[in-house]
């Protein structure tokens, strides 16, 4: 027969969710970080524009300068892609396609390219995390 006696008992329950959520915004900030630094990179300046299907060129600099990402620790979601106070809505007609102040713009994606590059990475950001 087996047999255990239970002394005293110390609820970890919280301290082991809050490392959870920390590695949690710790992975998802690695992740943002490379989706945000490999779009930057595809972002070429040129006064030329960029060939249709490939990432948009920049004329003097500002789309690249616009590239953010931020992380909501609450709610642990990544937002990544150029600020619309400083380039308008320029990234979007880049990305998906479309016009801009009367003008039609082909599809030059590089928001979508640059998850796609970097998604295999994501899972081993968690799994490091974790096993901190």
């Amino acid at each position: 027969m087996l047999g255990a006696i239970l002394k005293s008992f110390e609820d970890k329950t919280a301290a082991v969710l809050k490392a959870a959520h920390d590695g949690s915004v710790r992975a998802l900030q690695k992740a943002a970080f490379a989706i945000f630094k490999t779009a930057q990179s595809e972002i070429e300046q040129d006064p030329k524009p960029a060939p249709p299907g490939k990432p948009p060129h920049t004329r003097r600099g500002q789309l690249k300068r616009a590239m953010r990402y931020s992380v909501e620790r609450a709610e642990e979601y990544a937002a990544i892609g150029p600020r619309e106070s400083l380039v308008g809505a320029s990234a979007a007609a880049q990305e998906f396609g479309g016009q801009y102040k009367g003008e039609e713009y082909p599809q030059r994606p590089f928001m979508g390219p640059a998850l796609e590059e970097n998604k295999h990475l994501i899972p081993a950001f968690f799994t490091a995390e974790i096993h901190n």
